[in-house]
């Protein structure tokens, strides 16, 4: 369902056969109204709606099942159509970040307004991997484009209704020896300052890599670090992490469902308070399961 604060007047947004977008008013009974519009331009299916400086946005995806597909916005100047479009609401080869459209809705501050995007992330086998994806949508409704911001990590301030996306990374731990410090910025011989390179491991099940003097922070046992790899099928296997001298290590979709889905994978750990702490990584999986890791990062904030 999707209200029209400039109206004050609720629809209902459905997919007839899954081919043809229909948007109907709601009457103040509750009952199905009249038919506002339509979208015929396509099979697309999970629509939902949102508007920004009187511009309407429809999001919808294709039908591919289980599958994510790259989802779609078309633009109108009401939902009484008509529809525009389609555009990408993100790199298609992302396939809408494993997920498929299901609402979107807007954190309306005092200082801002963010718009959010929800969206389903089935996983076919019904394991915990089918969670959700929320993610933060950049409007330029001038340009009639919306697009999804990818943040493996973020929030949005219910009072400001600001987005909020974690400190400054407090190290990265990268290198040959593998010991987590303070990022440097590296300079090439013209000393102009580039991206620092990352060292990517590659493993296969039964491998492991430690970073070593992981710093926990006073007072803050539980850190929040992002792991950043990739594996070749998460169907086919699991990274797993130990800290310190852990005996039992944990699959990382025990901290996130969506770990290997991602190239980056927040978790919270455990950590004792100092440069004193261990992190192993390690991969288990059926033969030929794969695994790249870029590194780990320590974020500042909660």
């Amino acid at each position: 369902m999707f209200f029209d604060k400039a109206t004050n007047v609720w629809y209902l947004l459905t997919s007839a056969d899954h081919n043809t977008v229909q948007i109907n008013k709601i009457n103040s009974d509750g009952s199905i109204g009249s038919l506002a519009s339509t979208l015929t331009k396509g099979a697309y299916e999970a629509p939902s709606i949102l508007v920004s400086a009187g511009v309407y946005f429809l999001l919808v995806s294709g039908k591919t099942g289980y599958r994510a597909n790259a989802n779609q916005a078309f633009w109108a100047p009401s939902p009484a159509g008509p529809w525009t479009g389609p555009s990408d609401i993100a790199p298609p080869a992302e396939k809408t970040y494993g997920s498929q459209n299901t609402y979107a809705f807007a954190v309306e501050g005092s200082r801002a307004t963010t718009h959010v995007y929800m969206g389903d992330a089935w996983d076919s086998k019904g394991t915990a991997a089918s969670n959700y994806v929320w993610l933060p949508v950049a409007v330029e409704a001038g340009a009639r484009k919306i697009a999804l911001q990818y943040y493996a990590m973020w929030r949005v301030d219910p009072g400001t209704g600001g987005r909020v996306v974690p400190g400054g990374v407090e190290a990265r731990c990268l290198g040959d020896d593998n010991v987590c410090a303070a990022p440097a910025p590296a300079t090439d011989s013209d000393n102009n300052t580039k991206q620092q390179r990352t060292m990517v491991r590659l493993f296969r099940t039964g491998d492991e890599i430690a970073f070593r003097n992981v710093t926990g922070r006073p007072g803050t046992p539980h850190e929040w670090v992002s792991i950043r790899y990739t594996v070749n099928d998460p169907d086919a296997g699991e990274a797993y992490v130990k800290v310190n001298d852990q005996t039992a290590p944990v699959n990382l979709s025990e901290y996130n469902s969506r770990a290997g889905y991602h190239h980056t994978v927040p978790v919270r750990l455990r950590l004792d308070e100092g440069d004193v702490n261990t992190i192993t990584l390690g991969a288990v999986g059926a033969a030929g399961f794969e695994m790249e890791v870029e590194g780990l990062e320590l974020h500042e904030d909660d």
